[in-house]
């Protein structure tokens, strides 16, 4: 995986993103909820904005690099880095889970 620095942006709201390409395609975050981190620039006062914003860039790369997981937004799918067993189980039972199968059968794999 080739990543570079994140880059960070104002969109025509006044609002601060941080863009990065993994494999060819963008990412754009606009606070740190997906890499765990409590980092939120725009909840702060527009002229501190861009200098939180870098922070958030930094956090990011250093999430990234250290091996941590992205997943896509609104999804399970994922982006970069490796899941854990754990992981892959409850994935699995919830794709289980949305199929039409039996409500015994589903509660029966709910249950162990």
């Amino acid at each position: 995986m080739k990543l570079q620095f994140p880059k960070v942006h104002t969109d025509s709201l006044n609002k601060v993103f941080v863009s990065f390409y993994i494999n060819k395609k963008r990412y754009r975050l606009y606070n740190g909820k997906r890499i765990n981190s409590t980092t939120d620039p725009n909840s702060y006062p527009i002229d501190q904005r861009l200098s939180i914003a870098k922070v958030l860039a930094a956090e990011i790369y250093s999430y990234l690099l250290n091996g941590g997981v992205l997943l896509s937004h609104r999804s399970n799918n994922l982006v970069c880095g490796k899941l854990s067993d754990l992981d892959y189980i409850k994935q699995a039972l919830e794709s289980k889970l949305t199929v039409d199968y039996s409500d015994k059968y589903k509660s029966m794999l709910q249950f162990s």
